[in-house]
């Protein structure tokens, strides 16, 4: 982690991931405890938001939520999985940090990047993570904590 100023987080606003000591959600490894079938074949009929456009739905490959699927499927069961995090900042050397919002979709990233931007396109930076240090509420595949230990 980068040492900044404590005015660094201003941009984290309120709505805060579940964390490790929660009694709510679920480690990334177990998803299927907070989104049932989430690694199973309804998992993207489910719990694909991102694949509804105006009127119809996306095929699943192009949905932004596809990497999503594909870590969450690979990670089940495993805490010590290895899973590719991403994340939406307004300056690259604010890294990633213990309690951010973190997904496993770059192209998620990409589209809060894009939506956040006031003025000034923010940027996307990346890491690394244990399946177990991602803990998430179930609703939304993209959207998980980051809490290394």
């Amino acid at each position: 982690m980068v040492d900044l100023n404590p005015d660094q987080f201003d941009y984290r606003m309120h709505h805060r991931p579940a964390g490790p000591d929660d009694d709510v959600g679920a480690p990334f490894h177990r998803a299927d405890d907070v989104m049932p079938d989430v690694t199973g074949s309804n998992g993207p009929k489910y719990y694909d938001n991102h694949a509804v456009m105006p009127g119809r739905r996306i095929p699943y490959s192009l949905s932004i939520s596809a990497e999503s699927f594909r870590q969450v499927r690979h990670a089940k069961d495993n805490p010590d999985a290895e899973v590719k995090i991403y994340r939406a900042v307004p300056k690259a050397e604010h890294g990633i940090n213990s309690g951010d919002w973190v997904t496993p979709s770059r192209r998620y990233a990409e589209q809060h990047a894009s939506s956040e931007a006031t003025g000034k396109a923010w940027a996307v930076v990346s890491g690394t993570a244990k399946a177990s240090e991602l803990r998430g509420h179930g609703d939304d595949v993209n959207e998980w904590g980051y809490h290394p230990r």
